[in-house]
């Protein structure tokens, strides 16, 4: 499911008993965030589905280093486009990948992630 919203791309995957959401918003005052937080949906979308159809299962640890290569990929890709067409973008980004019983987690920026338990 993907959800457009004002603010924000919110992008809900479910796959058996592997979930993943990420929220990716364009930083306030520039005029082509949406650019920005599209390509960091798209990409990790992509890498999603890569990890999903994947016979090979991949350790947490391989898949946090593989969401950390894409993210700086698409930061690279932004910046390329920024020079190229002089247009202003950013995007910061908050990612769960749920995997069973356990889970990464990921923050760019200022967009956080929270965890509560019956503890707090």
């Amino acid at each position: 499911m993907l959800q457009i919203e004002e603010k924000g791309i919110v992008i809900k995957i479910h796959f058996l008993s592997r979930k993943v959401i990420i929220l990716a918003r364009k930083v306030g005052g520039l005029s082509s965030g949406e650019i920005a937080s599209g390509t960091v949906v798209n990409d990790l979308s992509k890498l999603y589905q890569n990890i999903i159809s994947s016979d090979n299962k991949k350790s947490l640890d391989d898949i946090l280093r593989d969401i950390l290569f894409v993210l700086d990929n698409s930061h690279m890709k932004i910046n390329t486009h920024i020079i190229n067409t002089g247009e202003q973008m950013g995007s910061t980004v908050a990612l769960l990948f749920i995997c069973g019983k356990e889970y990464v987690a990921v923050n760019v920026g200022d967009t956080r992630l929270y965890c509560y338990t019956d503890d707090i």
